[in-house]
């Protein structure tokens, strides 16, 4: 079963046009800092098949233990991000969990019909993949196997949301 292979949901993902407009919006509800990280690539990126990368910036913040981040592509290249845009969508794009057995999991999501839309090298930090859950078009899950580097990242992050002041409430990280 898929969800033996899955940890809890750690994340809501937005796609956005405007990145400081939406940190303003989730800072008004109380949530933050958000920490950018602007003109982000990955290593390698499969999606749909063919080898590619495109250019992003992200805001992650915290509320609670639970994480938001904002995602603004900034090019036209193909992308699970860009697909979401010409579908006419904007907002809630993606969940994030996590697996321990990345290989497996993807051989399970093909034998259930699932379709995976991207595969993501992200270097010394692990991989991930966004899946479409068959017969579904929005949302997507994403799965991160994640390593130490990225978890050390989330810590700090949920650290500096714990005791938030509401100042300095966008920093630029990378």
């Amino acid at each position: 079963m898929i969800l033996d292979r899955l940890g809890p949901i750690i994340q809501n993902a937005f796609v956005v046009r405007d990145l400081d407009a939406a940190v303003t919006a989730w800072t008004k509800l109380g949530i933050g800092p958000f920490f950018a990280i602007h003109d982000s690539t990955y290593a390698v990126t499969r999606y749909r098949g063919a080898v590619g990368t495109a250019d992003f910036s992200v805001a992650i913040g915290f509320w609670n233990d639970f994480q938001i981040e904002l995602i603004v592509q900034r090019c036209d290249k193909p992308s699970v991000y860009r697909e979401f845009l010409d579908d006419g969508q904007e907002g809630f794009h993606h969940v994030l969990t996590t697996t321990d057995d990345m290989d497996g999991l993807i051989v399970t999501l093909g034998e259930v019909g699932h379709e995976l839309l991207a595969d993501v090298d992200i270097g010394e930090n692990g991989r991930v993949i966004y899946f479409r859950p068959a017969g579904q078009r929005w949302p997507l899950i994403e799965v991160g196997a994640f390593h130490p580097p990225i978890h050390a990242l989330f810590d700090m992050m949920k650290e500096a949301a714990r005791d938030w002041d509401g100042t300095d409430p966008l920093r630029v990280i990378g």
